[in-house]
């Protein structure tokens, strides 16, 4: 029966093939083949949920094969459930610690849900045990430590995992990453270039140096080497994405616009299919919520937890907010901190908007004054630009009542462009189509007003337009308002070594221009059907 059904399988006659598999499943339930090919089949029909079942059974059949508990924690991860896949690895890594590949397996997961210092731990235990290819590992950690902001370990790792193997180009990709991000230009291109030396189709190093420097003529060399690659019918889908984003910018960059306009549209299009769908009615759901919870004094149950004048900017991603913290924290008394995630991975805005009891939001807030404790210099004043800090002002507020709340705001459609043409990760579904740039837009506006009029001796706007404009006469007000003088330090940002992880990096380390503003009109004929729709819903003051 057994080879019957895998004739039907290999003939793609999968319902003859299934009912088979069933079958012998019921009578050999500790048999694996029969398992193994009800979860294929469960994989191809679309039924995630059953291959997960297959699969839990087969590592109770077989604990000591960790090939299951791999599969198992791979498939838990893709549909969304990656706590259940750590709980997998676990159990796996309890019984048998000296499976050096599922450890990393298992760091990889750690890596990916930001879970940091225990993907550290878990990826050091890979290399004192001695796993193959340590300078992949090594890589790794060097980008994992620069994240924690541990900088010269995260320097040690990269160069540990090139001398161990000089040509390894993830190692040079990530020290270029590293160099680029320090603000040391000629050394990340020193080794993105000797990527592309050694690989002259190596196409991540090549979209990097594109997205490096300004490339003013249409015959640029690299043009031609990003459009040599795209022609070559054997690039995987998320390396063609990031080389049409790394194309429209070039022909932005020389003027060529209704040329970068569709490399844009093709990379975006290309973006949509690796990350979730925009969810327009969550959206609004959720602003809605957290708005009337506001309104209705929710959060009046929360105690202060510390009365330390926190400082957190929201508004737009590409509103100018990078801009704004690097300038502010070019100044003594302020310490850029970059994207700080804690607040999203601890009290998501769903759950915000559902609600969140006292006790739950006083643990967050203690726990928060931890982090910048352990990952910043003692008594520094942290500044906080991670973006969605708009969903979460009504609930820092009571937790820090002497928090301030810096809102970055830009011409709408440049700031849809802008967004527009920036590879994103998948935290951003609405970025990939300009008619959900624009709801996100109008929505994050709404909430942003409510807390702007609700709050107006906390909550402080701050133009890009006018920042890049006049500098002084912008910025003088916001430090008053975040009680410190003028410093002329702040106008110097753009001389400074902090290391800047966001996708503002190259704009922030050259001084101020104003060649950003206005850039819409590039692609005012693009732009139309956004530009109505902002219109329709009341913004047309923003849009002269």
């Amino acid at each position: 029966m057994l080879q019957q059904a895998q004739q039907y399988y290999a003939g793609g006659q999968l319902a003859q093939a299934q009912q088979l598999f069933s079958r012998l499943n019921a009578q050999q339930p500790q048999a694996a083949e029969p398992l193994e090919f009800l979860a294929m089949l469960a994989l191809q029909a679309g039924k995630g949920d059953e291959a997960v079942s297959c699969f839990r059974q087969l590592t109770e059949n077989f604990p000591d094969n960790p090939l299951y508990v791999d599969r198992l924690a791979s498939l838990l991860a893709k549909l969304g459930k990656p706590r259940e896949a750590l709980k997998a690895y676990r159990r796996l890594l309890d019984a048998r610690p000296q499976l050096v590949a599922s450890r990393f397996n298992y760091a990889s997961l750690l890596r990916r849900l930001g879970e940091n210092e225990e993907a550290l731990s878990a990826y050091q235990r890979c290399l004192d045990d001695g796993i193959e290819q340590p300078e992949e590992v090594l890589s790794t950690l060097g980008s994992i430590l620069a994240d924690l902001n541990r900088d010269e370990e995260a320097a040690s790792a990269l160069n540990r995992a090139l001398s161990l193997n000089p040509g390894y180009a993830p190692a040079h990709y990530n020290l270029a990453l590293y160099h680029e991000e320090s603000g040391n230009w000629e050394r990340a291109k020193e080794h993105f270039q000797r990527i592309a030396q050694a690989d002259p189709l190596y196409p991540r190093a090549i979209a990097r140096l594109v997205q490096s420097e300004t490339i003013g003529d249409k015959q640029h060399p690299l043009i031609g080497q990003v459009t040599t690659l795209l022609t070559s019918g054997q690039l995987p889908p998320e390396v063609q994405e990031e080389l049409h984003f790394a194309l429209a910018k070039a022909l932005d960059d020389c003027g060529q616009y209704t040329r970068a306009f569709g490399e844009c549209q093709r990379a975006n299009a290309l973006a949509s299919k690796r990350t979730k769908a925009y969810q327009r009615e969550r959206e609004e759901q959720w602003v809605t919520s957290i708005i009337g919870r506001d309104e209705a004094a929710d959060w009046s149950a929360i105690q202060p937890v510390s009365q330390a004048p926190l400082v957190f900017i929201c508004g737009l991603f590409r509103s100018g907010s990078t801009l704004l913290e690097q300038m502010l924290g070019a100044h003594p008394g302020l310490v850029p901190g970059g994207e700080i995630d804690f607040f999203p991975r601890h009290l998501p805005p769903g759950n915000l908007a559902a609600g969140v009891c006292a006790t739950q939001a006083e643990e967050a807030g203690r726990a928060y004054l931890q982090y910048l404790d352990k990952h910043y210099p003692a008594g520094a004043r942290v500044i906080n630009k991670r973006l969605d800090n708009g969903y979460y002002v009504g609930l820092l507020r009571q937790l820090f009542p002497h928090a301030r709340f810096l809102r970055t705001m830009r011409h709408p459609l440049d700031n849809a462009v802008s967004i527009f043409f920036q590879q994103l990760a998948g935290d951003f579904p609405y970025a990939n189509n300009l008619m959900d740039i624009g709801h996100y837009w109008l929505q994050q506006q709404r909430l942003l007003d409510h807390w702007a009029l609700r709050y107006p001796q906390s909550v402080t706007a701050v133009h890009y337009e006018d920042l890049v404009a006049r500098p002084q006469q912008t910025l003088e007000p916001v430090l008053l308002g975040l009680g410190l003088d003028w410093d002329d330090a702040c106008l110097a940002f753009h001389q400074q070594r902090v290391r800047v992880r966001t996708a503002s990096v190259a704009q922030v380390r050259k001084p101020l221009y104003t060649t950003s503003a206005n850039r819409w009109q590039h692609y005012a004929d693009q732009l139309e059907p956004l530009r109505e729709l902002l219109v329709s819903e009341g913004a047309p003051g923003l849009l002269t």
